[in-house]
């Protein structure tokens, strides 16, 4: 059945860093999952990635050069349905904190503060993707 097919077909997964360690740290997160990993370090490259592919969910950091809050808006303009994961680097004076809450305002379907517990974004990913209708 179509169903069937489609429940086959691997997820996609769009992750969005300018720091190079976080991109192949979630690359080798992923690795044994049935997940296509796709890469930007770039937030406005991103979207382009995002528009064209159309990725089952996306993981970006927010303290990019360009601004992973900016993405998130963005995506969530488009297509709500679309899970986004927001990252925290922990800048600022706040340690990041407000920025994730700015984030959940805009949205945001999770979200983490680096250094990041591989388990908890597995399981924050793994359940996102699993409640989507198909």
């Amino acid at each position: 059945s179509l169903r069937e097919i489609c429940m086959v077909m691997e997820k996609t997964i769009l992750v969005v860093d300018d720091d190079p360690f976080y991109l192949d740290f979630f690359k080798q997160l992923f690795k044994k999952s049935n997940y296509a990993i796709l890469t930007s370090n770039d937030g406005h490259f991103a979207y382009e990635i995002y528009q064209a592919r159309q990725p089952d969910l996306v993981i970006t950091d927010v303290f990019m050069l360009s601004n992973g809050i900016e993405l998130l808006s963005r995506i969530k303009n488009d297509n709500k349905t679309t899970p986004v994961v927001i990252i925290s680097g922990g800048l600022g004076k706040d340690n990041g904190y407000e920025t994730l809450e700015m984030a959940k305002g805009l949205g945001a379907d999770a979200c983490f503060h680096k250094p990041i517990e591989p388990a908890e974004i597995v399981d924050s990913v793994t359940s996102l993707l699993g409640n989507q209708a198909i």
